[in-house]
């Protein structure tokens, strides 16, 4: 081949290379992060070379460029929900465990720390648990409680129900506010604060939109159990003895039980077939009734209104069999 011939080999191989070669671009180094749902794990190494491809005389050949590569750093978010709004404070139970939720929501393994507070000083938070069967109530033999109220790390968008352990026996009266708050052990900050080389892999963690860190309230309730009605009677017969005739008065007792604050009571209780109301027989505690007493011809009523506290209101009156 004459030298000619071979310059004009070299130019139109540099046309080809420069017209028809593929190449894929070599990617700037640098670190950013994925949404948990991009599903691009912390700490995943992305390699790029870009190639080349030409002919020289009629034969194809290639040339690499250098390896350029990024790391997907970790992104720190998190979220907590309440599993129920309301908790009851189960009998005289040493603890109850308030269910929360919490859910890794970046794109790595993170461990969360774990605080709670009460609005009352007579509720106090003890310790917190994993709620291992996930029945929203605490089981010393079942669940796992937590040292250090920090919760060991959890993939990306994994959910873990956790127990907030309060001791609330002599809690009375208004519902107790329970306020769980989760931070992710790496750090929290604004959206954007770096962490460098404290992501999974050794990369940095970025914080995300939640600041890595949330909380929510749960209401922790006394149960109130339902009161009891005893009812009573006895017979006087005009004739001094204690049987069911005819002109015998009836003295019925109604005893209510109530077991702590109770909303607007009412007592009724019809006067029974065959009888005949008293009129102005009807008490309350031993005493005469007014407004709050009355009978509609049919049925004896007592609205006792809001009872505020644990105890016994008697009620009495009496028919005439006829």
């Amino acid at each position: 081949m004459s030298p000619l011939s071979i310059q004009q080999d070299k130019i139109r191989c540099v046309r080809r290379i420069a017209v028809s070669c593929v190449l894929l671009a070599a990617i700037t180094p640098e670190v950013f992060y994925y949404s948990a749902s991009a599903q691009v794990a912390a700490g995943t190494i992305i390699p790029n070379v870009a190639t080349a491809i030409y002919e020289t005389s009629g034969d194809k050949n290639s040339t690499s460029s250098n390896l350029a590569s990024v790391q997907i750093a970790e992104k720190l978010d998190v979220a907590v929900a309440v599993v129920t709004p309301r908790t009851v404070i189960t009998g005289d139970a040493a603890v109850t465990g308030v269910p929360f939720v919490v859910t890794n929501a970046g794109n790595g393994s993170e461990a969360f720390a774990l605080s709670a507070t009460t609005n009352q000083a007579a509720a106090t938070v003890t310790g917190y648990a994993i709620d291992r069967d996930g029945n929203g109530a605490y089981d010393a033999a079942v669940d796992t409680l937590l040292s250090g109220a920090v919760l060991p790390a959890i993939g990306a968008g994994v959910q873990q129900r956790v127990l907030v352990l309060v001791a609330a026996a002599g809690v009375a009266g208004d519902d107790v506010t329970v306020t769980t708050s989760v931070r992710a052990t790496t750090g929290t900050g604004a959206p954007g604060t770096t962490f460098a080389g404290q992501g999974d892999g050794g990369g940095d963690a970025v914080v995300g939109t939640t600041g890595a860190a949330a909380s929510a309230e749960a209401l922790l309730v006394r149960a109130v159990a339902t009161p009891t009605l005893v009812k009573a009677q006895s017979v006087a017969a005009p004739d001094g003895s204690a049987r069911a005739i005819r002109g015998a008065t009836i003295t019925y007792t109604l005893t209510a039980h109530f077991f702590g604050a109770t909303p607007a009571a009412v007592i009724a209780d019809p006067v029974p077939a065959g009888t005949r109301y008293r009129a102005g027989s009807l008490r309350l505690d031993g005493g005469a009734l007014g407004d709050t007493g009355s009978f509609d011809g049919s049925t004896v009523r007592v609205a006792l209104g809001d009872i505020a506290a644990a105890g016994d209101r008697v009620i009495t009156f009496q028919t005439t069999i006829q």
